[in-house]
């Protein structure tokens, strides 16, 4: 059947409209799902997300302070491991000593609590030592980690985790690093040395610690993410109530006086201050007066 011209612009309107949702919807900063499969965000968008979160977490009090108390109910009376046999007892505490700047000490293990509800990830760098088998641990920021290869066949064995990062030497010198990173419970027969023109890094593992997110998915989320337009629809009802009372602040006397303009302005004359912030006669502020002669009325 032939389009009239009427149906085309009423397809031509609709296809528009949707394009204009699309658009709406990409700078409300949702990502879209696939019709098939519910698949992750991009790793672009969780950027943004992350992002939003950090900012959140520092400046919004309702924010931080669900945050933080969270992170002290789960770690305020810190954490202690203690085994019967001395031997492994000395290993365990020799970890413990290592790594409390990073990880078992209980500022660390807060720290590492608001980082995984703030970014919804957690990556942990772990460095055997070959000759006494201690184990190292640094923290990897998630922005730092750009990519999650796990096994073709199986998305929940991960295999490899894409850093890049870039450091500063001493004079000021600012270089930029790639890498790849097996994950700490992989363990192949071969081991390539890169991937993709990309060094492979088997002198360390990665142990990845996510939250807020289903099981199949690589990346986790902020757990702050969901609490994000709450916190802003409450800071703006908060401004809000604050410029109503600052409005509701604002007390306005009505004077009428007898008298004709001169008894007016006599009476201007006494209330009007002589200097003010912006001109000699300021405008009206908190507490001004209205001066008016009869038959004159302000609300």
């Amino acid at each position: 059947m032939r389009r009239t011209s009427r149906q085309a612009a009423i397809v031509q309107l609709l296809e528009q409209r949707i394009s204009d949702l699309e658009f709406h919807l990409e700078q409300q900063q949702w990502a879209r799902l696939d019709s098939l499969a519910a698949r992750e965000f991009r790793r672009d968008v969780l950027d943004r997300i992350v992002e939003q979160s950090r900012a959140a977490y520092l400046k919004s009090p309702l924010v931080k302070r669900a945050v933080e108390v969270a992170a002290l109910y789960v770690w305020g009376q810190d954490l202690s491991v203690n085994a019967p046999d001395p031997d492994v007892r000395e290993v365990v505490d020799r970890f413990w000593r290592d790594n409390a700047r990073t990880l078992t000490g209980q500022q660390a293990s807060r720290l590492l609590e608001v980082e995984l509800m703030v970014t919804g990830n957690v990556f942990l760098l772990l460095f055997p030592d070959r000759i006494s088998g201690q184990v190292r641990v640094r923290n990897v920021p998630v922005e730092e980690i750009r990519e999650i290869v796990p096994n073709p066949e199986d998305r929940t064995d991960v295999w490899y985790y894409r850093r890049e990062w870039t450091q500063t030497s001493i004079d000021g010198q600012v270089s930029t690093h790639r890498a790849y990173y097996p994950d700490w419970r992989y363990r192949p027969e071969e081991r390539p040395q890169e991937i993709n023109g990309i060094e492979v890094r088997w002198d360390a593992w990665v142990l990845h610690v996510k939250a807020g997110a289903f099981p199949h998915w690589l990346w986790g989320v902020p757990e702050v993410y969901a609490a994000l337009d709450w916190a802003t629809a409450y800071k703006e009802l908060l401004e809000d109530d604050a410029t109503r009372s600052r409005a509701l602040a604002r007390w306005v006397w009505q004077i009428t006086t007898r008298g004709g303009g001169e008894a007016v302005a006599a009476t201007k004359r006494k209330l009007t201050s002589a200097v003010g912030p912006s001109s000699i006669v300021p405008p009206p502020t908190v507490g001004s007066v209205f001066i008016g002669g009869e038959g004159v009325r302000v609300e």
